[in-house]
């Protein structure tokens, strides 16, 4: 199996840990990955043409969300500009403290493929993450890919 990954490591960040062949533990139970430098992907940005019946923004989660306001990221318009959201349920997270040495407290996340629709294009988003604690941030929650929906029928 083999899982795409990017990292944007901060300038002055230390890349021997990222070099080709070497060997890591990936999340808990043992797992094993093997890092290999590739061309990075390029992901589309979605830009409406102008003939396009366009609705706005489109944000898909890509990894689960961890929001303090439940399944809404506080990045997000307020409620006259967030139109819908698709947001199947909720997974309940938690993890090992190290620092503690004990389990961390459960959490709430929304799921991976989850889907809110903006009426109008968002330029201020966070890059990378909707998460809205820094720590879940560099953790991996909340990251999205950002597109276009259009109305279907007329358009009130």
């Amino acid at each position: 199996m083999r899982w795409y990954v990017e990292i944007d490591l901060p300038p002055g960040a230390p890349t021997a840990a990222f070099s080709d062949g070497v060997s890591l533990c990936l999340g808990g139970e043992g797992r094993q990955a093997r890092l290999e430098r590739v061309e990075p992907f390029p992901w589309p940005e979605a830009s409406p043409s102008p003939e396009c019946r366009c609705g706005g923004t489109l944000l898909l989660l890509t990894t689960p969300g961890l929001f303090e306001a439940g399944w809404r990221p506080k990045c997000l318009p307020p409620n006259d500009r967030l139109v819908a959201a698709s947001v199947s349920g909720h997974l309940a997270v938690s993890g090992w403290d190290l620092a503690r040495g004990g389990p961390k407290p459960a959490r709430f996340a929304v799921p991976a493929g989850s889907v809110y629709f903006i009426s109008n294009s968002l330029d201020t988003l966070p890059r990378g993450s909707l998460a809205d604690r820094p720590e879940d941030v560099l953790e991996g929650w909340g990251c999205y890919l950002k597109g276009a929906w259009n109305y279907v029928g007329n358009k009130k």
